[in-house]
């Protein structure tokens, strides 16, 4: 199950290192709104002070990009932050990691991290989340057999699995609103075999050859936002588009069944990424071909991935929840040492050639839930799933230049 990657073209050309330029030149605009250098070296400082994981750049970029957009949609409907709300927000973040606030705003000015950097980001939350829920609360429904299948699924362990298929669309610049149409028309198809049809004829996943069809997934694998909104379908149906940049995706469910084998739940998730531009498909793919052949652990990656030229690896470690939907339903599929092989469309055309490793999952027993709390859940994890795809949609039609 695979989606597009999470990036912006737009932002690819600032390739020269930001700290070569003045502290407070742009370095973004986003909506003729300015991202000053000194603001982009302060939010990756935090995110580094902060133990988070990953191209910290590339996040750094991206986080400031959506708080610039998260900010000025909720002032276009009346929502500003107060104080007493940021302060209370800083409190709760500090507390989430078993800290006080002024320890934590202590921490991070001991690495450089203006106080104003964190209560910026937490602004933008607070706005955000008041934005989300006028929005959407009203919409958000659920299910009491939802609420039936997540109790049994999130029990202290699960042997439920899920069969879907896959239509994976590109976003390519200058037609977005023809595709974004004819993943409308998908959605409306009523068959299995309509489905399979779409799928060879219009996806860009590698389950195309197949018609789009997946095996049998184990339900814990999934990210958590999407298993809501794949078990609320009945076989046949096809899921409403699941807008990303560069991507959009649709699911028809196949079948819900159960399995001899019981997994826990993962309390982190470890892969390996092997990304190369790919300007010859097929030589590109013969590289990586050899690669996952010869790797047997993700380790073994980084020698066998620098003899192609160009290609960038990397290992991470994430919760489930922090790893990029793309990556989660690529990961969904494997087991420890498995490999998956992938091309990527841009939005501009252009081919990157991706080689999937899963490294290992860190497995925890999750706890007993009452109806009430897993309703409460339930509505979250699909009002986090709109709002999520909401503000992807925003970033594809943004204004976002380098200077």
């Amino acid at each position: 199950m695979r989606l597009l990657s999470f990036a912006f073209l737009a932002i690819a050309a600032l390739t020269q290192s930001v700290a070569a330029q003045g502290m407070f030149d742009p370095v973004i605009i986003v909506n003729d709104q300015v991202i000053t250098n000194y603001e982009f070296q302060q939010r990756r400082s935090m995110l580094t002070a902060l133990g988070v994981q990953g191209d910290l750049t590339d996040r750094s970029r991206d986080d400031l990009i959506g708080d610039r957009l998260k900010v000025a949609k909720a002032a276009d409907a009346g929502i500003v932050a107060t104080q007493g709300q940021i302060d209370a927000a800083l409190q709760e973040f500090a507390s989430r990691n078993g800290q006080t606030s002024d320890a934590v705003l202590n921490m991070l000015r001991g690495r450089g991290v203006a106080s104003e950097t964190l209560r910026d980001f937490l602004e933008a939350n607070v706005v955000w989340q008041a934005l989300v829920r006028q929005k959407f609360a009203g919409t958000i429904s659920v299910s009491e057999a939802e609420i039936d299948a997540a109790l049994s699924a999130t029990s202290e362990s699960t042997n439920l699995q899920i069969l879907v298929s896959e239509v994976v669309l590109p976003l390519i610049e200058g037609q977005e609103e023809e595709i974004r149409q004819l993943a409308e028309d998908i959605s409306k198809l009523q068959s299995y075999d309509e489905f399979s049809s779409a799928a060879r004829q219009f996806s860009v996943a590698g389950s195309r050859a197949d018609g789009g069809r997946l095996d049998w997934i184990p339900l814990s694998n999934l990210p958590p936002a999407l298993r809501p909104v794949l078990m609320s379908l009945s076989n046949g149906q096809i899921s409403e588009p699941i807008e990303l940049p560069n991507a959009i995706a649709l699911f028809q469910m196949r079948g819900l069944g159960e399995t001899s084998l019981r997994s826990s739940g993962f309390s982190a998730v470890e892969y390996a990424v092997v990304t190369v531009p790919s300007l010859n498909v097929s030589e590109t793919l013969g590289h990586l071909e050899t690669v996952k052949q010869r790797a047997l652990r993700c380790d073994d990656l980084y020698g066998l991935g620098a003899e192609i030229n160009g290609a960038e690896i990397a290992i991470t470690s994430r919760p489930p929840g922090d790893v990029p939907r793309q990556e989660s339903l690529w990961l969904a599929r494997l087991d420890a040492g498995e490999k998956i092989i992938e091309t990527v469309n841009d939005s501009d055309g252009s081919i990157q050639a991706k080689l999937i490793m899963l490294c290992s999952r860190t497995s925890i027993a999750n706890s007993s839930a009452s109806r009430g709390e897993v309703l409460t859940r339930l509505q979250n994890e699909k009002l986090n799933a709109r709002a999520n795809s909401w503000l992807e949609s925003m970033k594809a039609s943004a204004r976002i230049t380098t200077p």
